[in-house]
């Protein structure tokens, strides 16, 4: 609006206007950066422990399997010897 006012005296109406650069002042620019400093860390810490977490579950996938290998194995060793 103000744009228009100043325009208005040569005859131009804006009717739109297009911002190439900002520049804040270096308070806002450093805790702009600590902002995003900060979310990285955070997406980082995720990142970590889900693939910490996925890897737990892993490992007692694995134990599970095993488990339950070793019984069935264990099931056939006697059905085998009740066979004779």
């Amino acid at each position: 609006e103000s744009i228009n006012v100043a325009a208005k005296s040569w005859g131009l109406e804006c009717l739109r206007y297009e911002i190439r650069d900002i520049s804040p002042p270096r308070g806002v620019k450093a805790a702009m950066e600590m902002q995003a400093e900060a979310e990285r860390k955070k997406r980082a810490q995720i990142l970590e422990s889900e693939g910490e977490r996925q890897a737990h579950i892993n490992i007692a996938e694995g134990k599970k399997s095993s488990v339950i290998l070793a019984s069935e194995a264990a099931m056939a060793d006697q059905a085998n010897r009740a066979k004779g």
